[in-house]
């Protein structure tokens, strides 16, 4: 079971969301990430992603990003071995397959890409469906390896090739 399924971890996390001015039990999952061996950073990456705003990402859906103060708030996350777009604002977004679950929000992709430019402006969900079109007009910067890539605004499943896998030009 993964660090950030286990039930404890979970309940932080809830405890958290409801009471995100509580610094307490944010040191207290620092200090529960620490003794799991989760890391340094982990821990230091909990206590900032605690301060995040209203209007930031907490959990994810398929195809659906929900803010901190939303209803039906409930800790998801990425899929070990699946693929997602995810937007990490400011057009910085990546497309990958996860391979590792690394920190609170952090996940390390293989097969990774930048989507340097849409050429349709604003359609990340119509992207990562797959619709015709959309993938051969977006141009691409890829990387070699692995890459960590935070969760911060919004991620949704990418369908089908990934643009190194299709063999789109990066």
């Amino acid at each position: 079971m993964s660090l950030y399924n286990h039930p404890r971890y979970l309940a932080f996390a809830q405890a958290i969301h409801d009471a995100p001015g509580d610094t307490t039990t944010q040191l207290i999952l620092a200090d529960w990430l620490r003794d799991h061996d989760a890391g340094e950073w982990a821990a230091q990456e909990t206590l900032l992603v605690r301060r995040l705003s209203q209007w930031d990402v907490w959990s994810f859906e398929i195809e659906i990003g929900s803010g901190i103060g939303s209803k039906g708030y409930k800790v998801q996350h990425m899929r070990i071995g699946k693929s997602y777009l995810v937007h990490c604002g400011d057009w910085h977004t990546f497309v990958g397959r996860v391979v590792d679950q690394i920190g609170p929000q952090t996940y390390e992709m293989e097969c990774v890409s930048k989507i340097a430019e849409t050429d349709n402006g604003d359609c990340w969900h119509e992207l990562a469906a797959g619709k015709k079109g959309l993938r051969e007009a977006a141009s691409y910067k890829h990387f070699k390896g692995r890459c960590p890539v935070p969760l911060a605004i919004f991620a949704t499943e990418w369908e089908g090739q990934l643009p190194q896998e299709a063999g789109y030009p990066g």
